[in-house]
């Protein structure tokens, strides 16, 4: 029978245990850590859509089939290049400058969570190296089989609410200790 809570009813209850509670604390430290801010808009991508087009017209010379988010991987690692300022950390009282631009990739794992692997070196591979490598992360985090150093030393995060969001904006939270995330719809 169904719980009555509020003039509600109860259709089930989840704990809040293991991932799920480590990602809730993570979250609300990252809050509670650092001063977050949002900035919300809309772009044309009339071109990125263009060149994934062009890429799967060429996926049997390229060798794979390229996704948004292997191609927003590949820019993001080519702009903190250009923009180290961005590729940092605040650890205690400094600003850490990393060399290595490891990109996070967020991963749903429905009602288990989240994992967020991470592409390191991102800025030194190839579009069909980081395709292939998100692919496998994915595949392998999905699978329950994603090892402990793939999900760590990530300088910067990427999450997207997929294809068809609940809405056109979203406020990701950053994922400590870096220093930005970038949310996609």
């Amino acid at each position: 029978t169904r719980a009555l809570y509020q003039g509600r009813k109860l259709k089930e209850t989840i704990p809040l245990k293991g991932m799920r509670s480590v990602i809730a604390e993570r979250m609300v430290s990252s809050l509670s850590n650092s001063a977050q801010l949002s900035f919300l808009g809309k772009f044309d991508a009339t071109e990125l859509i263009q060149f994934r087009k062009a890429l799967l017209n060429r996926e049997k010379v390229v060798g794979v089939s390229v996704t948004y988010t292997e191609i927003l991987v590949y820019s993001i690692a080519r702009a903190l290049k250009d923009h180290p300022d961005i590729n940092v950390s605040l650890i205690e009282n400094e600003i850490k400058v990393w060399e290595d631009i490891n990109i996070g990739v967020a991963v749903a794992l429905g009602k288990q969570g989240l994992l967020v692997p991470v592409v390191k070196q991102a800025d030194k591979k190839s579009l069909t190296e980081i395709s292939q490598e998100v692919k496998s992360l994915v595949e392998r985090a999905r699978g329950g089989r994603i090892l402990p150093d793939e999900v760590t030393g990530g300088t910067f995060t990427l999450t997207s609410i997929g294809a068809v969001g609940v809405s056109d904006y979203q406020t990701p939270v950053i994922n400590q200790p870096e220093s930005a995330i970038l949310g996609t719809g």
